[in-house]
């Protein structure tokens, strides 16, 4: 299981290990399931200017679902934890249905994953 609620970008993280995508850094791990940094959906979520929030140092789940695209057989399991109370993806929304659709999930509260 990999545990990785806060790092400031893909970009970043990816090149400190030498990986060109999430799923090849995760395969690398053997990672089963991957928890990841969910702090909001879209940059812009904020209430700061779109150049204040691109200092804020989560990668958003939109730009994350684009990088991985959709689950395919063998890829780890992801789901999105660390939720800001403005993320639209809490509750049933289209950005919740949007995250399930491509195969990947949504951590809950006290959410149990069996390894």
């Amino acid at each position: 299981m990999l545990f990785l609620p806060d790092h400031d970008t893909w970009e970043e993280t990816l090149a400190l290990h030498k990986m060109d995508s999430i799923r090849a850094w995760l395969a690398s791990l053997n990672v089963d399931v991957a928890l990841l940094d969910g702090t909001f959906f879209v940059v812009d979520e904020v209430a700061v200017s779109r150049a204040d929030a691109k200092g804020i140092p989560h990668p958003p789940i939109a730009e994350t679902l684009g990088l991985l695209g959709r689950r395919e057989e063998g890829d780890s399991e992801v789901w999105f934890v660390h939720l800001n109370h403005t993320n639209p993806v809490i509750g049933e929304g289209i950005e919740k249905a949007r995250v399930e659709s491509l195969g990947w999930g949504i951590g809950m509260q006290g959410q149990v994953f069996e390894l």
